[in-house]
């Protein structure tokens, strides 16, 4: 609820707000797709690691935790985004007519 002149109180002081914590829809391309970049380059790798059955094994189950974890990175990435957005909706000054 807006109280008359002042402040919505789910928009934060300007001046306490972390914009290190925001990310542009540019920062958040960029970084997906060097994270998409790595995952490719890293199951290119896998073509010519050693022969060994363990290796290989070895090597799988690691890939299969970096997809993982880049999976997570990129849906993490994408809230971003949303959480910037939703930040934004909140950047207005409460008129009178409210």
């Amino acid at each position: 609820m807006c109280t008359a002149g002042g402040r919505h109180p789910e928009v934060p002081d300007p001046a306490s707000r972390d914009h290190s914590l925001l990310m542009t829809e540019a920062e958040q391309a960029e970084t997906t797709a060097r994270l998409v970049d790595l995952q490719q380059r890293c199951a290119e790798l896998r073509q010519f690691a050693v022969p060994d059955p363990a290796a290989q094994r070895y090597l799988d189950e690691q890939a299969d935790e970096l997809d993982d974890l880049i999976a997570q990175a990129c849906d993490a990435l994408r809230n971003v985004v949303t959480v910037e957005e939703r930040i934004g909706h909140l950047d207005f000054e409460p008129s009178d007519d409210v």
